[in-house]
């Protein structure tokens, strides 16, 4: 199976409903799993025309590029398009963007798009569904604003195709992020009952704790969600590390420009990275992803600070053995490893 991403346009007849019925072919054959709003678009290249309407679409692909291929220029010579001016009018355009993470160049068709970083009407809707992806090593919202520098078109959102149904996106596996050559790490202090924040807030500072979380992200991701973020200290230098938030706020973006802001945990299967991801709360981001972890960073505390949020008990089936990294005092810094790949003693 493969991730696909497609841009659909048109400027000719009932733009909606063109759109919609060649949505409706895709779905025949393919899953469709992800679809962004309406965006119109001034034209480009040949702009004496009428303003085109723009999506994209997230399609989960079973077979070859070249029959995929085939079967999305069958779809438009259905609905009516027809050779005509480059940049020129048309009743429907189906472009395919990305095929997964593959390159494939052939004497008809080129992949990733050979224009895809010169058009908003691509960038922004796959920054909907894809918040994530990061073609060339650089982020979409990177790819936009390099967009803006080359081209200024009027584009704007203009709501939703109503009527299509999007299919269930399954979870996460382990063997899928592995395969994908995704590395993800937790990292979280608990105290002596497993728990990790009260009222919403961390109930102590202890400050070899930060220390030992800085030395150990640096020149990673920290992937956590908005009320975990609204904690970071002052000292948070993003030259250090990058960060992901899981929030379903999209005025988060103002607050933090360069983060990557996504929806959902399944979002993360459109990037590619060999930094390490670390996941570093709250609640829900640690139910997320906590079981697709390799390893697990524990700093444990001793004393009972009466928290209200709890480590998913769960963790100690993923994570069955381990070693002290540091012992002290008030407090001890454990590393597990998941149970398949572990050759630590059990702790």
């Amino acid at each position: 199976m493969t991730r696909v991403y497609l841009s659909l346009g048109n400027n000719l007849g009932d733009r909606k409903e063109n759109l919609r019925e060649a949505i409706t072919h895709l779905q025949k054959d393919f899953e469709l799993f992800a679809i962004s709003s309406l965006w119109e678009t001034e034209p480009w290249g040949n702009v004496r025309q009428a303003s085109f309407l723009n999506l994209v679409l997230g399609l989960n692909v079973y077979g070859s590029i070249g029959e995929f291929f085939a079967r999305c220029q069958a779809i438009e010579q259905a609905l009516g398009k027809k050779k005509q001016a480059f940049w020129g009018p048309r009743t429907i355009d189906i472009d395919l963007i990305f095929w997964g993470h593959e390159i494939y160049r052939s004497s008809h068709l080129m992949v990733p798009h050979p224009y895809w970083y010169q058009r908003e009407f691509v960038l922004r809707p796959l920054l909907e569904i894809a918040p994530l992806m990061n073609p060339g090593g650089k982020s979409l919202l990177f790819w936009i604003r390099h967009c803006r520098t080359l081209f200024s078109i009027g584009i704007g959102c203009i709501g939703k195709l109503e009527g299509i149904e999007v299919s269930p996106i399954p979870s996460l596996t382990c063997e899928e992020l592995k395969g994908q050559g995704l590395v993800l790490k937790g990292i979280v202090a608990v105290d002596s009952r497993d728990g990790i924040a009260c009222g919403g807030k961390i109930p102590w500072d202890i400050p070899e704790d930060r220390s030992f979380f800085r030395e150990k992200t640096r020149g990673g991701i920290l992937c956590m969600g908005r009320k975990t973020v609204e904690r970071l200290p002052h000292s948070f230098d993003p030259e250090e590390r990058e960060l992901w938030i899981l929030s379903r706020t999209l005025s988060f973006f103002e607050q933090y420009p360069r983060a990557l802001i996504f929806r959902r945990p399944e979002e993360i299967r459109d990037v590619q990275t060999d930094k390490i991801i670390w996941i570093c709360g709250g609640g829900e981001v640690y139910e997320s992803f906590l079981s697709l972890c390799s390893e697990l960073y524990i700093t444990r505390l001793l004393k009972d600070y009466h928290c209200d949020l709890f480590l998913n008990a769960s963790w100690k089936q993923w994570f069955s053995c381990g070693q002290v990294v540091k012992h002290r005092e008030h407090y001890t810094i454990e590393c597990y490893r998941r149970t398949p790949d572990c050759d630590f003693v059990e702790i």
